[in-house]
């Protein structure tokens, strides 16, 4: 992961990630409100209504997978892995993997401790943190700094994993595992430019102690940008739930155009978890 594009790749995935969960938890939260049933969290959600396949498990266990090979292959010389950044990155994307498959096992029924699928995506954080912790020693000051920041936002996904564990029927743990997400992807886009910029580019100088601060700065700006646009993702969907209420009730009606009794309301919910 020592490049650019080593370091924008896992940040998209955390971006995708984080913007597919905080689209689906408000909008799941703002039709338990109208509905009115109660609102439960979850870590993934179906991609075509009514689907079985977790389709966005799979696909997020298919690209660990990729990544896994990509940082083995890419740190691969001399018939041994050389660079061990790319063992430590690929440690981390195997954790998000077994997170995934746990999360597919709960969606399609398999026998699991209620639960297991929250622990172990915190558990997948942790590991992330840990390895994250000792990535920049022997490194530049502002290598140091910069992957410091990245380990206090994956600890706090961590933190906002294990709270959601137990505060199931609370939106809040969820909505700061959305927002530690998507720090996370953009965080670790930006220290791609700032370590590895493009060619052609100003570079960071890694050693000056005034461009660290402007780093912690830039950190700062990334934490109220997500805020930002996570607050208008809720917006605009407040309001089209306000708005197409009707006619979404009539969609998840019973084929007559009324609308589904309580018992077949709280069947559907569990069919998005």
């Amino acid at each position: 992961m020592g490049t650019l594009l080593g370091h924008v790749l896992p940040g998209v995935a955390f971006l995708l990630t984080g913007l597919w969960w905080t689209y689906n938890i408000f909008e799941r939260y703002f039709q338990t409100r109208q509905a009115p049933r109660q609102f439960q969290a979850s870590l993934s959600f179906p991609i075509r209504r009514g689907s079985r396949v977790p389709w966005d498990c799979l696909i997020l266990l298919g690209l660990m997978v990729v990544g896994i090979i990509g940082e083995i292959v890419t740190g691969w010389r001399d018939g041994r892995l050389v660079e061990m950044g790319n063992g430590q990155h690929a440690t981390m994307y195997m954790c998000f993997a077994l997170a995934a498959a746990a999360e597919a096992a709960r969606r399609t029924g398999v026998g699991l401790v209620p639960g297991l699928e929250h622990a172990v995506c915190a558990m997948a954080f942790v590991a992330e943190a840990l390895l994250f912790a000792f990535h920049g020693h022997g490194t530049s000051d502002m290598e140091m700094l910069v992957h410091h920041l990245l380990l206090y936002v994956v600890l706090g996904s961590a933190a906002a994993t294990l709270a959601e564990l137990t505060c199931r029927r609370s939106v809040l743990p969820a909505l700061a595992r959305c927002f530690f997400t998507l720090l996370q992807g953009t965080w670790f886009i930006q220290v791609g430019f700032i370590l590895f910029p493009p060619a052609g580019w100003h570079g960071w100088d890694v050693n000056s102690y005034r461009q660290q601060k402007l780093a912690t700065a830039a950190f700062v700006w990334h934490w109220t940008g997500v805020l930002v646009a996570m607050a208008t993702i809720g917006t605009l969907l407040r309001l089209r739930t306000r708005t197409g209420a009707p006619v979404r009730m009539a969609r998840e009606s019973d084929g007559r155009g009324t609308r589904p009794d309580s018992t077949k309301l709280l069947l559907s919910s569990e069919d998005e978890l």
